[in-house]
C-alpha cells in the first residue's frame, strides 16, 4: 500500500494518489448556496457530497447548513442551488437524531442529481468505521472566500486537503490541516489564517487497502473550520446505514 504521508510529509506516491482522488471527490461534491433570485446576491454557501446507498442517492452535508437553508427559505428567501440544480422550495432533509452530531442528508430524485452535475461515490463495506487518533484523512470543500459572483453566475473553487486526526471525542474529529500541500483546482493558493467558511458539509475520506485494491472511503462530514488554528472539526459517519438511516449513537 502506498504511504500518503511519511515523517509528516506527503510522499511522491502519495501525491500522485491524492491528485487522482481529488478528481473523484470533486466530481462527487457540489456547493450548496442560497440568496436572492431577484438580485442574484448569494447570502451563504456550504458543501454537499453525493453518495449512493441501496436504491437511492443522497446528498450529505452538515446539519447546520441544511437548517440554515431551510430557515432562510422559510423566512422569505427566494432561491437556492445545489451544484447546478435550482430549488425554490426547501428540499426535505433527514437530520441525525443525536443533535450533537452535525450531519444531515437530502434525498434527491435521479433527475435532480443529474441536474446538480455530480457523480456520486459509493460505499464498498458496511458498517462504516469510526476514526482513529493519528489517522491521515483527505477532505475537501468550497471555501466561500474564493466564491466568484459575476453577471448572475457564481463560480466556486474546490480545495482538497490532507490532515491528521488530532483527537476524536464523542464521534467528533479534530483534523489538523496541511495547508502547505493543499490542492486547489486552480492556481489560487491557501494562506495560513484564511477563512474556512463554506467547507461545512464537505467530505472526510480515509485511504484504505483491501486485498490488492487501494481506494478511499467516506469517513465523516466537516462541521466547522477554525481559521486561526488551521484545523477542521468533523463528525464521524459511522452511524449511517446502507438503507439510508442513522443508527443511534451516544457519547463514547
Amino acid at each position: 500500500m502506498a504511504e500518503l504521508v511519511e515523517n509528516n510529509k506527503i510522499t511522491r506516491d502519495g501525491r500522485a494518489l491524492i491528485q487522482a482522488y481529488q478528481k473523484m471527490v470533486h466530481e462527487a461534491c457540489a456547493p450548496i448556496f442560497w440568496g436572492s433570485k431577484e438580485t442574484g446576491e448569494i447570502k451563504d454557501n456550504g458543501t454537499v457530497i453525493f453518495a449512493e446507498l441501496e436504491g437511492q442517492t443522497i446528498a450529505l452535508t452538515a446539519a447546520h447548513v441544511a437548517e440554515a437553508l431551510a430557515s432562510f427559505l422559510a423566512e422569505g428567501g427566494t432561491a437556492c442551488r445545489i451544484g447546478k440544480a435550482d430549488f425554490f422550495t426547501p428540499p426535505s432533509f433527514t437530520r441525525h437524531p443525536n443533535t450533537a452530531i452535525d450531519i444531515a442528508f437530502y434525498s434527491l430524485d435521479p433527475h435532480l442529481v443529474s441536474l446538480a452535475g455530480a457523480k456520486p461515490v459509493s460505499f464498498s463495506t458496511w458498517p462504516l468505521q469510526p476514526a482513529r487518533d493519528g489517522e491521515i484523512m483527505l477532505l475537501g470543500g468550497f471555501p466561500g472566500v474564493f466564491r466568484n459572483e459575476r453577471e448572475g453566475e457564481v463560480d466556486f473553487e474546490f480545495f482538497f486537503y490532507t490532515g491528521r486526526v488530532d483527537e476524536c471525542i464523542d464521534h467528533k474529529m479534530r483534523i489538523l490541516l496541511d495547508l502547505e500541500n493543499a490542492n486547489p483546482l486552480t492556481q489560487e493558493r491557501i494562506d495560513a489564517g484564511f477563512r474556512l467558511g463554506g467547507c461545512s458539509g464537505g467530505p472526510v475520506f480515509r485511504h484504505v487497502e483491501r486485498g490488492y485494491m487501494e481506494h478511499i472511503e467516506l469517513a465523516g462530514i466537516i462541521s466547522e473550520g477554525v481559521n486561526s488554528f488551521e484545523c477542521f472539526y468533523a463528525h464521524e459517519l459511522s452511524s449511517l446505514t446502507k438503507e439510508g438511516n442513522f443508527s443511534t449513537m451516544t457519547a463514547n
